[in-house]
């Protein structure tokens, strides 16, 4: 509920003994409030490709890295941005992202060998969170060598945080060169790989063990 209008929300006795300039006054502040308050509404759609203000469509472009240029028409503009956004959706993820960074430097097959947890706590809720429950407490009490116990259902999600790839799957033996594998992490290590994870960079030798590359892990 806004004071609108604003006159009703004034002491009774200005509203009462009301002149020309109490009512200019009332009718400046129910202006005022009222773009207030459309420019509060509005605000929920400068996110949203197809209600944004045109206006704005620079800075939302920018936002999403869309290449938006001045010049461009305002339908050019929205299809830009659209197409940025749905381009993020597969950023950062192993079969649209990195692999085909990882492809296009080596001109193999690289494919995830394993993973396996990571010794940092990498808490996650379960998606459903109820009133009066914790994700996790703290427990002098415990065995467990951190001194924590999680407490939950048992739906809690586990990040497996140590991540091994193997390069060129199929082909045995240290075949990369160190400024390939130099520019795999120059092109990964910030925009790919989560700061909770860590990414070895492999090859298998010729006795079948998966062994990493020298400067190839990524962390």
């Amino acid at each position: 509920m806004i004071p609108v209008p604003f006159i009703n929300y004034i002491p009774k006795l200005f509203r009462d003994n009301s002149t020309a300039e109490t009512t200019a006054l009332c009718d400046k502040a129910d202006t005022n409030i009222e773009a207030w308050l459309a420019d509060a509404i509005n605000l929920q759609y400068l996110l949203d490709v197809e209600r944004c203000p045109a206006s704005f469509l620079i800075t939302l472009g920018n936002y999403f890295n869309a290449g938006v240029k001045s010049q461009d028409s305002e339908t050019t503009k929205r299809k830009k941005i659209y197409k940025a956004i749905v381009t993020h959706k597969f950023r950062s993820t192993w079969t649209y992202s990195a692999k085909i960074i990882i492809d296009a430097i080596t001109g193999y097959d690289a494919r995830i060998a394993y993973a396996t947890d990571s010794d940092d706590w990498i808490l996650c809720g379960d998606g459903v969170l109820e009133v009066g429950t914790s994700w996790a407490l703290l427990y002098d009490g415990s065995v467990d060598p951190w001194g924590m116990s999680l407490i939950g259902l048992g739906t809690e999600i586990e990040i497996q945080g140590n991540v091994y790839i193997d390069c060129h799957y199929g082909v045995i033996g240290s075949t990369l060169t160190a400024a390939q594998i130099a520019d795999i992490v120059a092109q990964i290590a910030t925009d790919i790989v989560p700061a909770y994870m860590i990414i070895y960079l492999c090859y298998v030798d010729s006795g079948g063990i998966l062994t990493v590359y020298p400067s190839g892990t990524i962390s």
